[in-house]
């Protein structure tokens, strides 16, 4: 009996052990791989390392720009242009480009329009939609190591065009570089719409164009919204401020025309009779009063009887 029981508690873990090693073996691990400048029969050409395919942007790609430069020639003129490097005579670059405009069909429109769909999708995160740097990664716990950039501040609203470019493209403090996510035209974009962000919050009567001001209409008040003028020979009540047509609830109660015929001088609704100065009333009849209609007081029954009604 102790033997088949040995027997037995030995057969399990044994059972256990043999169904791992059937399981082991080194095809996870060692696989068959080609080794460098080997020779390959299985591709035309007989060599083992294969190029890149068109397009393919390395990650140790200098400048970290998102294009591969195919002669010296081209390199040396993207080297020398403002466009891809954000630099000119040395510096950074004050304004934008005409490339980058050019770049956009000349449109400004078109080109802040994908500035702000670019920067809601790589910036907002962080800088949040109105560039305060309080956005939801910073909400979350991020601020606490390093606050996002506040694109409001004096110090970065004087920073020259450049200076954004070249933190999209080569990073800046905790910020990656998003050169390999963002194309050059869309970081100009981006930086075109950072300004206009920077506008928004911080514009003064110097930026209206000529002859807009912000002097009030004569019918405008200081605060509120305008009075409606009423309109004369029956026109077509509209707003002073928009010029679009009222509706009836906007203007108000219509005024009443004028009393003719027998109903002449008959006082209103809400209006007082008028009483001659001789302190006798006026020859108008006062309206009717309902008289009240009689109760007859409790009977025996604890019943009240009401006329028409049951007893």
């Amino acid at each position: 009996m102790k033997r088949t029981h040995l027997w037995r508690v030995t057969l399990g873990p044994l059972t256990f052990g043999l169904m791992l090693l059937a399981g082991c073996h080194t095809d996870m691990w060692v696989q068959p791989y080609q080794k460098r400048y080997r020779a390959n029969g299985l591709f035309p050409d007989g060599q083992g390392m294969r190029p890149l395919p068109p397009g393919a942007v390395g990650r140790s790609t200098t400048v970290g720009q998102l294009w591969q430069p195919t002669t010296a020639a081209h390199d040396e003129n993207r080297r020398n242009n403002p466009f891809y490097t954000d630099l000119q005579g040395g510096r950074l670059v004050t304004a934008l480009p005409t490339e980058a405009l050019a770049q956009f069909g000349n449109d400004p429109g078109l080109m802040l329009r994908r500035g702000q769909e670019r920067f809601n999708i790589y910036c907002s995160p962080c800088h949040s939609r109105v560039g305060d740097g309080n956005g939801m990664i910073a909400q979350r716990g991020f601020a606490l190591r390093r606050q996002p950039g506040n694109y409001h501040t004096a110090r970065l609203r004087e920073l020259p065009d450049g200076h954004f470019f070249d933190v999209i493209t080569n990073g800046f403090g905790t910020m990656y570089s998003y050169a390999s996510r963002i194309e050059p035209r869309d970081r100009w974009a981006i930086v075109a719409w950072i300004r206009v962000l920077q506008r928004s919050q911080n514009a003064s009567p110097a930026d209206l164009p000529p002859g807009v001001n912000l002097t009030l209409p004569p019918n405008l008040p200081a605060t509120g919204s305008p009075t409606p003028v009423p309109p004369a020979n029956g026109a077509t009540p509209t707003s002073p401020e928009t010029g679009q047509i009222l509706s009836p609830a906007e203007t108000g109660p219509a005024p009443a025309p004028p009393d003719s015929g027998q109903n002449a001088g008959a006082p209103r609704v809400g209006q007082t009779p008028n009483v001659p100065e001789t302190g006798q009333s006026s020859s108008v009849p006062p309206h009717p009063v309902t008289q009240p209609v009689p109760v007859r007081p409790p009977t025996t029954s604890g019943h009240t009887d009401i006329p028409g009604g049951k007893p």
